[in-house]
């Protein structure tokens, strides 16, 4: 049976580390993959190195390197940037990525121009579709080696106003602590009270 793993790379980072400290290995079908979605930085601001990563999952759980794959997108976007096998996210034909200037956001920058990504949107129709995130990159145009055409995104860093904050790194930071959260109970006329250290 093929079996795939779509995680956050730090989850599937605390699950080499047990497959490591129990000496198991597990050899996954030769068609599995591993599809990572953000948190690639810990909550320490220690960053996960993708190639070191591949080849722990390739000696881990016998998935090969061309079939760990990440991804680039946001909850605000219907846009999702998959890898394909040589490691370059394509961005899907329904939207536009516009690399615009820091310091100028109402100037776009020539593709292989590092600045802040834009998102131009086709799907989204409850609300303007053209997002400028704080994240940091390049385009580039062309046909990949792979055989697709159109944008391919390249994700550099956060933005200044990025910070640490992002929901993966956020998980990770409350799964190290040790804390356990009580549950929330009724309270009277269908309120709900939500008791300390569960958050808001």
């Amino acid at each position: 049976m093929t079996r795939h793993i779509v995680s956050p790379p730090f989850l599937i980072g605390q699950l080499l580390r047990f497959l490591e400290r129990e000496n198991i290995k597990v050899r996954l079908d030769p068609y599995s993959m591993i599809i990572t979605l953000g948190g690639w930085k810990r909550h320490t601001a220690e960053a996960i190195p993708d190639e070191g990563f591949r080849e722990r999952c390739h000696d881990l759980l016998g998935v090969r390197a061309v079939n760990v794959r990440d991804m680039y997108g946001m909850i605000e976007s219907n846009m999702l940037a998959v890898e394909c096998h040589l490691h370059r996210k394509h961005v899907p034909p329904w939207c536009y990525i516009s690399i615009r200037d820091p310091g100028q956001n109402g100037k776009e920058l020539a593709p292989g121009e590092t600045g802040t990504i834009a998102v131009l949107d086709a799907l989204s129709t409850s609300y303007p579709g053209f997002l400028l995130t704080d994240d940091m990159g390049e385009v580039e145009t062309g046909t990949c080696g792979c055989g697709r055409t159109g944008q391919v995104i390249n994700f550099r860093r956060r933005g200044q106003g990025g910070g640490l904050g992002d929901c993966p790194v956020s998980i990770e930071r409350y799964l190290g602590s040790g804390i356990t959260a009580e549950p929330a109970v009724a309270a009277p006329q269908g309120r709900v009270t939500v008791m300390e250290g569960t958050g808001p």
